[in-house]
C-alpha cells in the first residue's frame, strides 16, 4: 500500500470511518461557545446506548458525590462537555473486541489497554502540572493512536504484521513509513481534523510521537507534552519488548524535565494506573486485557529490563577500568556519576514495575480473582515487597553517594559504613510507610 491508498479514503465517502448524527451533533455542539448542558442532553438522550453509559459514568467513584444522578441533563453538568465527547467517541469508534479478533486473527484489547492507561496517565499529568483541561487530556490520550484504528480499518492484513513486529521491538513508526508513506500519528492528525475536534486535540494527537524526536519542547503546547509523555510512559502495556529501553528513557527525563516534574511523578501514576484503567474501562464500557495477562506481560518486560541493567552494568564497569588505568580522575569521578544517575533510573524503574504488580496481584487474591489453597501467595508478595523496600533503600543510598574523592576502595571493603547507612534507611522508610 502506498500513501495515496491510506489518505486518500479519508476523502471518500465509503462509510470505512464515518461518524453517527448523534456524535457528529454532540461534536458540532460542544464547538458552540453558548452550548448548555439541555441542549447536549437533548441529544444524547435519543441514543440509549450512550444515554446508558453517560449516566453510568456520572454514577462512578470518578465522579460521583454520593447522591444518585438519574437525569442526563445533571450528568452533563457533572462530567462536562469534554467527558461526553469521549464517550460518544469510545462508542462509535472502538468496536467490540470479538469482531476484530474473528475479522482479523488479531486481539486488540492489549492496544485498546494502552489507550485507556494513556488516557488515566494524561489526566493525571494534567493534575500534576495545573493544565486546567484535565478531562481534554483524558480524551487526548483516548485518542492519541486512532490513526492506527483507522489503518486496521482499511489495510487490516498489513498493518496486523506491523503491529505483531511492533510487539516484537521494531519501530512502528519507521515500519508505517515504509510501508505506507505516512504514519499513524498523522493519519490520526488528518482524521481529527476531519472531525472537527478542537485545535489542542489535533495537535496533541499529531505530535505524540513528532515531539520525542526533538530537544526544543517549549515549541510545543502543554498538553502535546503531556499526551506523549503518558504515551511513553504506557508504551509497555502494548509492548512487551525491551528494545529502546535506554532511548524511552531519555525522552521521558527530557519530558520530565520542560513540564517542571519529578522523576517520583512516574512511580506515582505506575502504581496507580492500572487499577484506575480497569476502572475507567468498566464506567465507559470498553473491553481491554484481563489482568492476568498484564501480568505475564509485564514479567517479561521486567526480566528485558533486568538484562539490560546487566548490560549496562559490564560496560560501565569496563569504562571505568579503562578510564583508571589511564590515571584520568575528572573523567573516572564523572564517568561514576553518570553510571550512579543511569543505574538509579533503571533500578527505579524496574522497582516501579514490580511494585505496581505486588498491588495488583494483592488486589485480585483480596477479590478471589488468584485461588491461592495453600496461603502461599501473600506471604510471597510480603517477602516481595520487603525485599523490594531494601532494594529502594539500596538505591537512595547509592545516589547520595554524589562525590567519591575521599573515599578508598579496597577488594569488597570500604571507608564508608555502608551497612549502617542502609540499615537506618530502612528504619525510615518503614516508619514513613508504617
Amino acid at each position: 500500500m502506498s500513501n495515496i491508498d491510506i489518505l486518500a479514503k479519508l476523502d471518500q465517502a465509503d462509510e470505512i470511518f464515518s461518524l453517527p448524527q448523534t456524535l457528529l451533533e454532540i461534536l458540532q455542539e460542544v464547538e458552540n461557545d453558548d452550548w448548555s448542558a439541555k441542549s447536549m442532553a437533548a441529544i444524547i438522550s435519543r441514543d440509549p446506548g450512550l444515554t446508558a453509559r453517560v449516566l453510568k459514568m456520572a454514577n462512578s467513584s470518578f465522579y460521583s458525590r454520593g447522591a444518585e444522578i438519574s437525569t442526563v441533563n445533571r450528568a452533563v453538568l457533572v462530567l462536562g462537555a469534554s467527558m461526553v465527547k469521549c464517550l460518544a467517541l469510545s462508542v462509535a469508534i472502538f468496536n467490540p473486541v470479538g469482531e476484530i479478533k474473528k475479522k482479523l486473527d488479531f486481539d486488540i484489547r492489549s492496544l485498546y489497554t494502552h489507550y485507556l492507561s494513556t488516557a488515566i496517565g494524561a489526566r493525571q499529568l494534567a493534575e500534576k502540572t495545573g493544565f486546567a483541561k484535565t478531562e481534554e487530556a483524558f480524551t487526548a490520550g483516548l485518542l492519541h493512536d486512532i490513526g492506527m484504528i483507522y489503518i486496521l480499518k482499511v489495510a487490516p492484513a498489513e498493518y496486523v504484521d506491523l503491529l505483531k513486529q511492533y510487539e516484537h521491538g521494531e519501530d512502528l513508526v519507521k515500519l508505517e513509513r515504509e510501508l505506507f508513506d505516512t504514519d499513524h500519528a498523522e493519519v490520526g492528525y488528518l482524521i481529527s481534523r476531519k472531525w472537527k475536534l478542537p485545535a489542542g486535540l489535533q495537535n496533541a494527537i499529531g505530535n505524540h510521537h513528532r515531539i520525542t524526536s526533538y530537544d526544543n519542547f517549549s515549541s510545543y503546547e502543554k498538553l502535546d507534552q503531556i499526551v506523549a509523555l503518558a504515551n511513553l510512559i504506557n508504551r509497555h502495556v502494548f509492548s512487551s519488548s525491551g528494545c529502546y529501553v535506554e532511548e524511552n528513557i531519555q525522552q521521558i527525563s527530557n519530558l520530565l524535565k520542560s513540564l517542571d516534574l519529578d522523576e517520583d511523578i512516574i512511580t506515582e501514576i505506575n502504581d496507580r494506573n492500572l487499577q484506575e484503567t480497569f476502572k475507567a474501562a468498566e464506567h465507559i464500557g470498553m473491553e481491554i486485557g484481563d489482568p492476568m495477562t498484564l501480568l505475564e506481560k509485564a514479567n517479561r518486560q521486567i526480566m528485558r529490563s533486568y538484562l539490560t541493567v546487566e548490560s549496562l552494568f559490564k560496560e560501565r564497569q569496563e569504562l571505568s577500568k579503562q578510564i583508571i588505568e589511564e590515571e584520568h580522575k575528572l573523567g573516572a569521578m564523572k564517568s561514576k556519576n553518570i553510571a550512579v544517575a543511569t543505574l538509579s533510573h533503571y533500578i527505579n524503574n524496574a522497582a516501579t514495575a514490580i511494585s505496581g504488580r505486588i498491588q495488583l496481584m494483592e488486589m485480585l487474591l483480596k477479590n478471589d480473582k488468584i485461588i491461592d489453597k495453600d496461603g502461599k501467595l501473600a506471604p510471597a508478595l510480603e517477602i516481595i515487597d520487603a525485599s523490594l523496600t531494601k532494594i529502594l533503600a539500596v538505591l537512595a543510598e547509592l545516589k547520595s553517594l554524589t562525590s567519591l574523592d575521599d573515599v578508598k576502595f579496597y577488594k569488597d571493603s570500604s571507608t564508608i559504613n555502608i551497612d549502617e547507612n542502609i540499615s537506618q534507611r530502612l528504619k525510615t522508610m518503614k516508619k514513613v510507610m508504617g
